[in-house]
């Protein structure tokens, strides 16, 4: 499931870590037909590269086609 994919593979960015950063970046999108995120909006955003390493986590994993709209907690700790 999504959180265990992000148990896995959510990190902090280098200059997050730099700037002793960490934090939760909420974010909101939609799944098309096709299975594809797409209208991403940070809710909340943490800054320093943290939320588009966000964006790249949802946009690899495997969605299910058509759920709309997602709004989620993706936590980025040292």
């Amino acid at each position: 499931d999504f959180s265990e994919y992000l148990r896995q593979n959510a990190r902090l960015t280098a200059e997050a870590r730099n700037n002793n950063i960490s934090g939760t970046v909420r974010i909101q999108f939609a799944v098309d037909n096709n299975g594809a995120p797409y209208g991403f909006q940070i809710l909340k955003g943490l800054g320093y590269g943290c939320d588009q390493e966000a964006i790249r986590l949802i946009n690899e994993y495997d969605w299910t086609p058509g759920r709309q709209p997602l709004t989620l907690d993706i936590r980025f700790v040292r």
